[in-house]
Parts: structure tokens; sequence; C-alpha cells
């Protein structure tokens, strides 16, 4: 490898802490060898657009940034080209043997270095360690034949990889003061998989991986948050060789991980053959929580977008227009979440109601939604709305879905997760009360397992009272008020002291005690 110090003329300089967006535009007017062209930024804070470098050579592929945004690297043909944004005048260009692709940049601040990962010409990607300050290459860290980038440990003196096993989960270790490789470090325990695990996103520590553990996909069900299934989503913490709860996504996808690895954001990502290139990207981007799991958000946003995510703005959702120059942000601390609805379960035909939707940063402008439709809100507080529910939403025996949709940044909307309002039928004499088994734990203390069964085709609803109770008191034991159609074991227990307990439900009734059939 090799220095080169080169010339630029440089147009323009700003602090480096406005969030940037950079893109090559080639110049005819250089008319020399290699079709050299400008670098351009946009302020994605501002949405201004100006001027960087002209004369920048031909800059072939993307132009990324380190942690801080202080500096940007491109590649010139074969070289590794970087600029000082606060100073311009500061510029390098490196000859790495067999690069073919840069595709990756790593910043080290706590070990003053670089770590620039590259595809060669079989696509095999090496990353190589570069002092930040002189910015001389120093060592070849990984050589191999993967295709995934390198990241750091949370301290910082390790490098991790993910490992290509259809088995498990796990990333190779680096130790860079030793220079030595550790011992491989397992994801959980979750596999085998369908296809191989992919690396999607990285943080220090952190890896956001993505995997298929099933060929069926379910997407029959109205409710996205339901349909998740088959190609799925797991954030690692490597450090501790631990996961998270895994996400379902049941369509094509590219998935992000927010700098203080809070959210998964998922963009939806198409393929469709009569386009260049065979990707499209309608704009449905989904942001969870990266450790629950759950769906906090659906953003509507418009096609072709790209998301982007700094390390110095780590609340913010950068989601830029390539076309139009400009980017839609996102403040993810604004995102509204719902909680549990009330009521969550009414009876069929029992007509118009006011339902409270409680939760976190609503506005004046949020509107609660029944199946995708907005309904009559009031806005109490930023915790609370009340919505009117028509009679005619509930005149079927059916599951409706409701969220909150609000507008959380222009040329967008935003719509929560859904909760379940079940709308169910009267009860039954079908609905049966059964006792499954119970568990000695000792002399005095003992655990009955109850279930039921509804031979009616739909859920039934009793709440707890005169047709739902346990005696002795109290009557409320967690019992369930909704009964799916069908026979269900093992729904919940209760703990008693071994005398008669009896469930009494809707006229029929079980009674556990210590002579009761004891579970296997």
């Amino acid at each position: 490898m090799k220095a080169i110090v080169f010339l630029m003329v440089v147009v323009a300089s700003a602090a480096y802490s406005q969030p940037y967006y950079y893109y090559f535009k080639y110049n005819a007017a250089y008319n020399v060898p290699g079709y050299s062209g400008d670098i351009y930024r946009v302020n994605l804070a501002t949405n201004g657009n100006e001027l960087f470098a002209r004369d920048a050579g031909r800059v072939n592929g993307p132009i990324l940034r380190n942690s801080d945004q202080s500096r940007i690297f491109f590649q010139v043909r074969f070289s590794l080209a970087t600029i000082e944004v606060n100073d311009p005048s500061h510029n390098t260009k490196y000859v790495l043997d067999g690069m073919n692709e840069v595709v990756h940049i790593m910043d080290s601040p706590k070990t003053n270095r670089y770590y620039v990962s590259f595809m060669d010409m079989r696509d095999n990607t090496t990353t190589v360690a570069v002092n930040r300050m002189t910015l001389e290459p120093i060592d070849t860290i990984f050589d191999q034949n993967t295709a995934y980038d390198s990241f750091s440990s949370y301290d910082q003196n390790g490098l991790y990889r993910l490992e290509d096993d259809s088995t498990g989960i796990f990333f190779s270790e680096y130790y860079i003061d030793q220079k030595q490789q550790g011992k491989p470090r397992r994801c959980g325990n979750v596999g085998p998989f369908a296809g191989s695990p992919a690396q999607e996103d990285t943080r220090s520590g952190y890896a956001l991986v993505s995997y298929t553990d099933s060929l069926n996909m379910n997407l029959a069900s109205q409710d996205l948050s339901y349909a998740f299934s088959n190609q799925k989503y797991v954030l690692c913490n490597v450090d501790q060789n631990a996961i998270y709860t895994p996400i379902g996504i049941p369509f094509r996808s590219d998935g992000f991980l927010t700098v203080d690895t809070r959210h998964v954001v998922i963009e939806q990502a198409n393929f469709d053959t009569t386009r260049t290139g065979g990707e499209y990207r309608p704009g449905n981007v989904y942001v969870f929580d990266a450790h629950a799991g759950t769906l906090l958000e659906r953003l509507k946003l418009p096609p072709e977008g790209k998301i982007l995510l700094f390390d110095n703005y780590p609340n913010m959702l950068y989601y830029y227009l390539e076309a139009k120059r400009k980017s839609i942000n996102i403040d993810l601390t604004k995102l509204a979440t719902i909680g549990t609805i009330s009521p969550q379960n009414v009876l069929v035909g029992s007509g118009s109601f006011t339902l409270s939707v409680p939760g976190k940063n609503f506005t004046t402008a949020s509107k609660v939604q029944l199946n995708g439709t907005n309904r009559a809100t009031a806005f109490v507080s930023d915790t609370l709305l009340q919505a009117t529910v028509r009679a005619g939403d509930i005149d079927t025996v059916t599951v409706a879905y409701i969220a909150v949709r609000d507008s959380i940044a222009p040329s967008s909307h935003a719509a929560t997760d859904s909760s379940a309002l079940n709308v169910v039928s009267l009860p039954q004499q079908s609905l049966q009360p059964i006792l499954d088994c119970v568990t000695r734990v000792n002399d005095s203390t003992y655990t009955a397992w109850f279930g039921y069964e509804n031979d009616d085709t739909t859920s039934i609803f009793v709440p707890v009272g005169a047709q739902n109770k346990f005696s002795p008191v109290p009557n409320d034991r967690t019992q369930p008020t909704l009964f799916e159609p069908g026979k269900k074991d093992r729904v919940f227990s209760v703990v008693f002291n071994g005398k008669n307990l009896t469930w009494k439900l809707n006229g029929n009734e079980v009674t556990a005690s210590r002579k009761s059939s004891a579970c296997n």
C-alpha cells in the first residue's frame, strides 16, 4: 500500500456537526481521463444544497463518513480518498492493494484507528486498519472469504465479524492489541435457519442480524403486527453473547439499528423486475422497539427514499429523497405509542360507545383509527385520547384494530401499532370450564391449572362476575374473560391451599383440591 497526496479545488467549508449527505456528480468540463466530477452535499437539517469540492476525480461507489462527520471517505478508481470536512485542504489518497469497492468505514477513536472494509475482485471483504491522525495504513485485520463488515466491541478493543453458518448466529473476534483471534461469540440459541443469516447493521458491541426460520408466509391477516412472519430480525448483544426478542417481517426489506440501539428501523424493499436494478422502495417504514421486538409505529413516506442515521444525532431518522435532494426528518422521541385500550371487549350489537386510548406523544392532530379509518377523536392529553366507536362498527362478531394516526413530519404520516378490540357474542351454554390438573408445591401450597371448551364458532365474552367467578373469595383470580372457539388447555393457573377451589363459568363449574388429578 502507498500514500499519494492529491489536490482538489475546495469550494465550501462549514462546521461538520450538521447532518450532511454527500453525493458525486460528473462534470464534463474537466475533460480528463477517468471522468472527473464534483462532490456536492445536502444539509439534511435545512435541506440546503451546496457544492463541496471540485474536481474530486472519478468517484466510484458511496461517499462514507466517520462517526462525528468530521471526515468523508470515498473511492477514486482503485484508491481510497479522504477529506477533512472542516478543513478540506487536508486530503489524502491511498492505493489499497486488491481494492475493488469500498463498502464500510468504522471509526474507533479510543484506539486512534479507522477500519476500512473493501471488496476485492472475488467479492471477498478485507478490513484494513488506518491511523486516525496520520491516515497511514497500519495492518490488515481481516482477509477472509466473507461479505460482512467488521465492527467493534463496546470498549473498542476487539473486532467482530459475522460468520456464515446456517446452524446459528455467531461472530469471530479479533483482539486488536494482541493481534490474534479470540473464541467465536454466539448470539443466543436461534437456528437452524432456512437460509444463512445476514448482518444488516452494527453498533459498538451490537449487531442487527436477519434470518429466515420458515418458508411459509402468512399474509392473510389484516393486522400487520400479527402477520409478521418468515423473515426475522434479531438484535445481538455480541459482547454478552445474548439476543433480544426477534422481529418478524413478511416481506423483502432492509434493516437499520439506531445509534442508541433502542430502535430497529425496517424499510420495505420490493423486488420489481420491470425496474432498473430490480428494487423498489414504496416508502413503508416500520419502527420497532429493538429489545422488546414490538412494533411502535408505521411510517408512510414518499417512495424511493434512503434511511440515514448519524451518531451525533441519535434520536433522528433522516429519510433522504435522492430525486428531490431533500430529507424528511423524524424525531424518534416523538413517535406516538398506544397502551391498553378500554374497553378491550364489547358485546356485538350493543351500540355506540366512547373508547379510551392511552399512550404517549399524542397531539391535537392525533386521530384514533378503527381498521384504518379515522373516528371522531377528542384530545384529552398527550397520554390519552377518546374516540367514538359507531354502532355499525360492532354490529357483527369480529376483531377490530385500533391505532392512532399522527403527522410527525412534512410529507409523511404515521400510525401506531394496533390494539385489538374484540366484538364478541353473548355467552352460550356450550362454554365449559375445565380443570386440567393440580401440582403439589408443599403440604400447604398447590397450583391448579384450568382451561375451557367453547363449542361455538365465535369468541365469547364473559366478564368477571356472577357468571365468571371463583369461590371462596377472591372471585377474580386472573381467569380469562374472552373465550375463543375450541378446547384450550392450561390457559391459566391459580395457587391455593389444597382445599376446595371452585371456578363457576356460565352456569357450569369445576372444583380443584389436593385430591385432584396430578399434573405430569
